[in-house]
């Protein structure tokens, strides 16, 4: 068994198509990163959505991983999902037994950082 596997079979959570992950408002504890299939986000109608689902190796509800943030939008699956669900809990065994998916929630969350410092210094 390859180091997903072991990840999913510890952190994962299985989504057919359809499922809400959250909507928004709602409370927000973890992150999500994307192992197969396929998430939009964006309003409750279809036509509201992000332009481009969201896939293997992408990561979401990143706005609560500094803290218990309400979501600002919908995340629902399009397309049977694998995800493994990342929080303050588990962080730490998610790195020990998934370096290659710790390492893209780190660098996907460093660019959401730089982005926001940037935003700040336009204003």
């Amino acid at each position: 068994m390859d180091r997903e596997q072991v990840l999913f079979r510890l952190f994962g959570k299985y989504c057919p198509e359809g499922t809400i992950l959250y909507t928004e408002g709602s409370p927000g504890e973890e992150v999500y990163v994307v192992q197969s299939g396929a998430v939009r986000l964006g309003a409750a109608r279809p036509e509201g959505g992000s332009a481009a689902p969201l896939g293997p190796g992408d990561l979401l509800g990143e706005e609560s991983f500094f803290g218990p943030a309400a979501r600002s939008e919908r995340a629902e699956v399009v397309r049977d999902a694998r995800l493994i669900q990342v929080n303050d809990r588990t962080l730490g065994a998610v790195v020990r037994h998934g370096p290659q998916t710790a390492h893209r929630v780190f660098e996907q969350l460093l660019a959401l950082t730089q982005s926001a410092r940037s935003d700040l210094d336009h204003l």
